[in-house]
């Protein structure tokens, strides 16, 4: 084929195993800020390579314009032919290939590649606040550090689901070719008229050069000890909070919604084992409760999803701690599941059929807001972890951004701060 062919990349932000750990940054983060010199750069997941023959100056294969940013795909076949299904959030005009370094694994051959991005970086001067890029990530990072240089960004009117007939979307990045995927490519096409998009180019804005007044992340003990995104952590400690004095009863009154609420003091349990049923394999609460009116289970998630969900009538470990809630000796049942924001959405799609509807959503804000309220009582008086409960509030407020845009971003920042 000649020169004329053209090219849809397709990013997944901030997913994968790299992004799935609070403590590191996604480095596609620097798609929505503007570098010192008031230029947008973008990195192309998951290592930032683009191949040899992409290009954006006519010199290579296929010629590239755009990215789509995206959410998690959904795999199907559609008359035996393979269909993914996916949501469009973003479109970034692409206006320059900076390189076409490969990401080796070799450590030799990837420091070369990183010094060759180094000096790119350098020669550009790729700062934000003042903290050159490959300076943010540190030496340990085994990045591209940033892919093309964009001139414009637009964000979704409204949700866009599209499919792509013959063409496989799997893992966080794509490349649909018009030649090789020409009808995947023709339904991503009709997706570039800006009738569909808010042009957001002019409200990225720069990294400020100062100092914060406070981090745009609470530092906790969690921070000293390296367990921020500990999901284990995070519900050991809303266990010792349950367990204080009636704090279990406050949080179904809150929560459970309307005729929940007990006078009945609660036993609460953390990882209580729960025998399967009708052939599912068991498991281990993450934290219930139970008294002789309510029983009560809480499922907690920060970057892991259901075990076995898909979405469907596939059993995950739902349905088995709903099998303990619901045939004790309790007249009633709550069941919960515990996570940030913005995995809210994620983890409601992958809730089986049978359980949707009977597990209800508490955010951590929800969570961080609930444990502020009683510490203004003066609630914890005489509790034997008094002195880390603010803590705990900041350390469940770190994961209540509404997207995990705002969560890398606020964490971005903070590296930045800190670099």
């Amino acid at each position: 084929m000649g020169k004329n062919e053209k090219v849809f990349i397709l990013n997944k932000p901030f997913e994968g195993g790299y992004a799935d750990k609070g403590d590191r940054i996604a480095h596609e983060i620097i798609d929505f800020f503007r570098a010192d010199n008031d230029k947008i750069y973008v990195y192309n997941n998951s290592f930032g390579h683009c191949p040899t023959n992409i290009g954006t100056d006519g010199n290579n294969k296929y010629n590239l314009e755009y990215m789509f940013l995206t959410k998690k795909a959904t795999i199907r076949k559609r008359n035996g032919e393979t269909v993914s299904s996916f949501e469009l959030t973003h479109l970034i005009k692409i206006c320059r290939c900076l390189h076409h370094e490969s990401a080796h694994r070799e450590d030799d051959k990837l420091k070369a590649s990183q010094d060759k991005i180094k000096q790119i970086i350098d020669n550009e001067e790729i700062d934000y606040a003042g903290k050159r890029l490959y300076r943010i990530y540190g030496n340990n990072d085994r990045s591209l550090y940033v892919t093309f240089e964009a001139s414009e960004i637009y964000k979704a009117k409204k949700k866009i689901i599209v499919s792509t007939p013959g063409y496989r979307y799997q893992r966080n990045k794509g490349y649909v070719f018009s030649d090789a995927n020409h009808e995947a490519f023709t339904e991503l096409g009709k997706y570039t008229s800006l009738i569909y998009w808010t042009d957001i180019t002019t409200k990225i804005k720069r990294v400020e050069n100062k100092k914060y007044a406070s981090p745009p992340l609470k530092r906790t003990f969690l921070d000293l000890i390296l367990k921020r995104d500990s999901e284990t952590c995070y519900t050991n400690m809303l266990y010792k909070i349950l367990e204080w004095k009636k704090t279990m009863n406050r949080f179904v009154e809150k929560f459970g919604g309307q005729g929940q609420a007990t006078e009945t003091e609660f036993a609460v349990r953390r990882e209580l084992p729960i025998a399967g049923r009708d052939n599912n394999k068991g498991g281990r609460t993450d934290l219930c409760a139970y008294n002789e009116d309510l029983r009560v289970v809480i499922e907690n998630k920060i970057w892991s999803g259901l075990h076995g969900g898909d979405g469907t009538k596939k059993s995950t470990q739902l349905s088995v701690y709903y099998g303990w809630a619901s045939q004790g000796g309790a007249s009633r049942c709550l069941c919960i599941i515990v996570c940030p924001d913005f995995r809210k959405e994620e983890i409601e799609a992958e809730i089986e059929t049978e359980m949707k509807g009977i597990y209800q959503f508490v955010t951590y804000k929800n969570i961080a807001s609930f444990i502020k309220s009683l510490n203004k009582e003066k609630y914890f008086s005489g509790f034997q972890f008094e002195s880390y409960v603010d803590d705990v509030i900041g350390a469940f407020k770190n994961f209540g951004q509404e997207s995990k845009l705002d969560f890398f971003r606020q964490l971005f920042l903070e590296t930045v701060q800190n670099a």
